[in-house]
């Protein structure tokens, strides 16, 4: 009897630890994404994008409009800045930071050495089963090696904030173009792949025309 009472509570125990095993590796799996990390981590995961610009979207009226309306949005815009990336990143469930030095000031008053940038919207890093699914923004993270031009908003929280923000400006489609390279590469509408020699991503060579034709007159009015 004494023996077959320690034999099923052996058991129980196996049970118990087997599924605390369990629980901890299925239930609590470790993120792939943390709050802290580099460009080159990141971009070494499996991510999709959950947005993508779609030609259906767009009409003749918007297409013809768009340049003009960029530069009426950078023209109100309150910071201009020259920014090239650290490689550095900040996430969470809301949003994701990427820091940059500033290496010139064309509009504004910024004096800060190094920003963190946003992209204005609610941004997050969705870690599934299989991948990493980017919400909130349809263009890839700032490459370093390259040079950026910002179109940005200083946010409140920098009188206090360690981290000095500047939003990417809500009157413009983009508030933020790589100065180094131009990208003409379409992709699927749904959940492409993330590949960080895109710069914009859409569907169709028109959007991506339009894009850089706005790109082009946004560097030759703050260049």
């Amino acid at each position: 009897m004494k023996k077959r009472l320690i034999w099923t509570a052996g058991i129980i125990c196996s049970i118990v630890f087997g599924g605390a095993v369990l629980l901890r590796t299925f239930a609590f799996r470790e993120s792939k994404v943390k709050n802290e990390m580099t460009l080159e981590e990141l971009q070494k995961l499996n991510i999709k994008m959950d947005y993508v610009e779609t030609i259906d979207s767009w009409d003749e009226e918007f297409f013809s409009s768009f340049c003009q309306n960029q530069l009426d949005g950078a023209e109100s815009c309150e910071n201009v800045l020259k920014v090239t990336p650290t490689g550095n990143l900040y996430i969470n469930s809301h949003l994701i930071l990427q820091e940059a030095k500033v290496e010139s000031v064309i509009k504004g008053n910024c004096t800060y050495s190094t920003i963190w940038l946003q992209n204005g919207l609610c941004c997050t890093l969705q870690d599934r089963e299989e991948d990493i699914l980017l919400t909130g923004i349809s263009r890839s993270f700032m490459q370093e090696g390259c040079e950026y031009l910002i179109f940005g908003e200083e946010a409140a929280t920098n009188a206090y904030s360690e981290k000095k923000v500047y939003t990417e400006t809500e009157n413009m489609w983009f508030g933020c173009y790589n100065l180094n390279r131009d990208y003409d590469r379409t992709v699927d509408g749904k959940e492409p792949l993330y590949d960080s020699d895109i710069e914009f991503y859409a569907d169709d060579k028109k959007i991506i025309e339009c894009y850089n034709k706005a790109k082009k007159q946004l560097i030759e009015r703050y260049c």
